[in-house]
This record gives C-alpha cells, sequence and structure tokens, in this order.
C-alpha cells in the first residue's frame, strides 16, 4: 500500500486508459485501517504509442495531465456535476496520479447512454 497523506491506497482492478492516464479502482484505507473506501485513481502514463516520443513533447503531456488536476479541482469548486471530485493527488515522482469518486460510468458510455447538451 501507498501512503498519501492520512490514507493508504491500494490499487484494484484497470477500469481504462486514455491518451496520457491509465485509470484503477482504489481502496483508500485509514491508517488504522479501520474503514475502506472504493475510489478512482487516475495515473499519468502515456499510451506505449508515444514511446517514441520526444522528452519535450512527454514534458508536455505531463504537463497537460497536471492541467488536468487544477483544473478539475476548480470546476469540484464551483460544484460542476458532471466531473467526479478529486479527493487526494500527487504530483510528485514519475507517476503522478489523483485520486476521484469512482463514477458510475465513464464519459464515453454516459454520452452514448444519452448524457444530455446541458450535462456535457
Amino acid at each position: 500500500m501507498e501512503r498519501c497523506g492520512n490514507y493508504l491506497l491500494e490499487d484494484g482492478r484497470k477500469l481504462g486508459r486514455g491518451g496520457f492516464g491509465e485509470v484503477f479502482q482504489v481502496g483508500v484505507h485509514n491508517l488504522t485501517h479501520t474503514n475502506v473506501t472504493s475510489y478512482a485513481r487516475k495515473y499519468f502514463a502515456p499510451c506505449p504509442e508515444y514511446d517514441d516520443t520526444a522528452i519535450k513533447e512527454l514534458t508536455d503531456l505531463r504537463q497537460r495531465f497536471l492541467v488536468e488536476i487544477k483544473t478539475q479541482c476548480i470546476l469540484n469548486r464551483i460544484n460542476y456535476d458532471s466531473i467526479a471530485p478529486i479527493v487526494l493527488f500527487n504530483t510528485n515522482g514519475d507517476k503522478p496520479y489523483f485520486v476521484m469518486e469512482l463514477a458510475e460510468c465513464n464519459l464515453y458510455e454516459s454520452i452514448r447512454n444519452g448524457m444530455s447538451d446541458a450535462e456535457k
């Protein structure tokens, strides 16, 4: 388990992947292990297609990932309901991540299932 602040994180099954991130179900434990809650953790992990990408471009992808964290936190403050709230994040090291509420489905499935234009 990995520590993040006052919590311990334990990855579960892989939920999906995008252009520069992978998402896993994660158990978030308190330090005394008396409570665990399921969330989703998104790691910065560029697709294998980016393996031959120049370092500067990978740095740009990492920067985009960090902007995603900041933007999602701003939208959470204004109660933007279509974005899962971020509850923890760590931007240090080679593999930054953020932990967010576990959604019922991903954005693609929501759109496919009839998400309204107002919700998008």
